[in-house]
This record gives C-alpha cells, structure tokens and sequence, in this order.
C-alpha cells in the first residue's frame, strides 16, 4: 500500500479537458497584454493566502 493512498482518495480529480492550442492562440487575437510565470521561482511570485502556503506546490 502507497502511503499515499488515503491523501490521493480525497483529491478532487480535474473534470475538463485541456484547450486545444488552436483554440488558444484564437483567444490571443487583438490582445495587447501578455504574462508568463517562471516556473524556476514562480513559488515566489504567486500571491497565495498564508493559510493555503503549506498546501502549495508545484510540478515541472
């Protein structure tokens, strides 16, 4: 048994599917403002609530 098994039962799974990239670049017609996250220290440049920190993560 993963010891993660009962930390994974209570996960709420994503329910949509990924845009398709054509789509995307539609959405980006006519916009004259763009951001990007550098995903090296973008911990630090999120905004997130003190109380969800310790629930925080990210995956490359």
């Amino acid at each position: 048994m993963d010891l993660l098994d009962p930390l994974n039962k209570l996960n709420v799974k994503n329910k949509y599917l990924l845009p398709r990239i054509d789509n995307l670049f539609d959405q980006f017609c006519g916009a004259t403002m763009f951001s990007k996250i550098d995903l090296r220290f973008g911990y630090y440049q999120l905004k997130v609530k003190e109380v969800d920190m310790p629930k925080t993560a990210f995956k490359t």
